[in-house]
């Protein structure tokens, strides 16, 4: 698919009121009870709450969205070799903390930069403008909006009834028989919460993307089923699960500055004392 009819399914964004003014308009068609199929908000007597939507921001709008086990080439049979050297080079630091939990060693894994299966999400849209625009300042950068509980369901109709935390169990262990083998086309991402493992996290509100072991390509489903929501399309469709906004590069320093009147920043968003120093550099060097 060309670049232009990508972009007819995008909006761009120039300001923090432009982001959050789609994201209203997105939860209003696709966020509220109609999301269950129904007329009513009531659940089995009861008020149901909002859809969750999660976001991911990145620098650049031609980047992929995968984990970095799949964007650095690995082959199925050595998906989890990063993630098991790891745990044998960490094993001092974090075997009374992990013990045999195998997410858990993961989610430090991808925290300390190793290459896993983990794909990085954030409940709060204003962190994930913040990484579309730290870096590629000449590049346009680009957020996701994914409906977490339509793209969940896309990924639960594949498997009979069980639910996500089996989901998630069967794909940390994934079994190598004929019918569930790595690699089986079937299967694709499921999003969960994290365990929160440190203060960075919190401050993130961090959501995971678990991958299976399996090549599955997310931009490639997303096209190709026209899994886009519509700013004005009110009919359900578990198929319809994506949204995405462009950040122009010319905007990309103001919007920063906005973030930082707000709050989100470098030391807001990375905390620690390094943080707080590379921020008062950048700081000092933006008003110049």
């Amino acid at each position: 698919m060309s670049n232009t009819q990508k972009i007819k399914h995008s909006k761009f964004v120039t300001s923090i009121q432009a982001l959050l003014s789609i994201i209203n308009k997105v939860k209003k068609y696709h966020g509220l009870k109609s999301e269950y199929g129904g007329a009513t908000p009531l659940i089995n007597g009861s008020l149901h709450p909002e859809v969750d939507f999660v976001f991911r921001g990145m620098s650049n709008k031609d980047y992929n969205l995968s984990p970095k086990i799949l964007r650095k080439g690995y082959a199925l049979s050595e998906y989890d070799e990063p993630l098991n050297k790891f745990k044998q080079e960490a094993a001092s630091y974090l075997r009374t903390v992990c013990g045999n939990n195998n997410l858990l060693w993961m989610q430090y894994a991808q925290h300390y930069g190793v290459p896993t299966r983990l794909l990085d999400f954030s409940s709060n849209p204003l962190v994930a403008l913040y990484f579309a625009c730290k870096d590629n300042i000449n590049s346009d950068g680009i957020i996701w909006i994914i409906n977490s509980f339509r793209f969940n369901n896309c990924t639960l109709k594949n498997f009979n009834g069980h639910d996500e935390k089996w989901i998630i169990d069967f794909y940390i262990s994934q079994q190598k028989d004929d019918e569930l083998k790595p690699g089986n086309e079937m299967f694709r991402p499921l999003l969960f919460v994290p365990d929160y493992i440190d203060e960075r996290m919190n401050a993130q509100s961090s959501r995971m993307m678990l991958w299976p072991i399996s090549s599955f390509i997310l931009d490639n489903e997303i096209e190709q089923k026209k899994s886009y929501m519509h700013l004005t399309n009110e009919e359900f469709s578990n198929e319809k699960y994506a949204f995405k906004v462009v950040i122009p590069a010319k905007s990309k320093k103001g919007i920063m500055k906005q973030l930082d009147l707000l709050g989100i920043n470098e030391k807001s968003i990375f905390p620690g004392l390094d943080s707080i120093g590379s921020y008062i550099d950048s700081y000092f060097r933006s008003i110049k």
